[in-house]
């Protein structure tokens, strides 16, 4: 509120941690609090201390983790796309991480740029540059829909489920929606009054 601004490094006491200065990516959960990724590491911000904690890292993971993209997550897990280990989910609970594997991960490993979003039911979809995945109810990949099925383009920049069930994808060429239920794609262009076809945002519905 007075415009300053606070500067942050992650808690480094342990000597076994470098330094990390490669900040990458932040999400929120829906009950407040803040997630921090880095290359290989991840922080929560603790309020009380007025710091960011270290949460997990790579050695403690046991996976070869780095290159991370993009997190984010609900109120259950925290998903990291990375680019050396694909899509990873955190349990908050267990703390626990478990790579989510698509049916072939020899040829088809979901990459650094996956994204997931949920289903209001608890269902998962997951995006890539490739098109997108609809998982089942113990998060395993089902159905793969891309640019073949309808979809404006396979490479997705964004996503949004929207309060109907919905998915909304700004894609390279448009924006698609798609109903998981009637299985009917939707495509908008600069024609149908977006500014541009390419690099779009899909907005929360309110």
């Amino acid at each position: 509120s007075d415009n300053s601004y606070q500067s942050y490094q992650p808690d480094t006491s342990n000597p076994l941690l470098k330094k990390s200065i490669d900040f990458r990516s932040i999400t929120k959960r829906p009950d407040g609090k803040l997630y921090y990724s880095f290359s290989t590491r991840f922080y929560t911000y603790d309020e009380s201390s007025d710091s960011l904690v270290l949460v997990i890292d790579r050695d403690s993971m046991l996976l070869n983790v780095s290159q991370v993209n993009r997190i984010s997550s609900d109120d259950r897990f925290l998903f990291i796309s990375s680019e050396a280990s694909g899509l990873l989910r955190f349990d908050y609970a267990t703390h626990k991480v478990i790579r989510l594997e698509s049916p072939d991960m020899n040829k088809d490993q979901v990459t650094q740029n996956a994204l997931i979003r949920r289903f209001a039911d608890g269902r998962y979809v997951v995006s890539d540059y490739k098109g997108f995945y609809l998982l089942d109810d113990s998060m395993k990949f089902t159905t793969f829909y891309n640019d073949k099925n309808g979809l404006s383009d396979n490479k997705i920049c964004n996503m949004h489920v929207d309060s109907r069930g919905k998915i909304w994808m700004a894609t390279f060429n448009g924006l698609s929606s798609f109903h998981p239920g009637t299985k009917v794609f939707v495509n908008y262009f600069i024609q149908d009054g977006l500014m541009t076809d390419s690099q779009i945002l899909a907005k929360r519905d309110r």
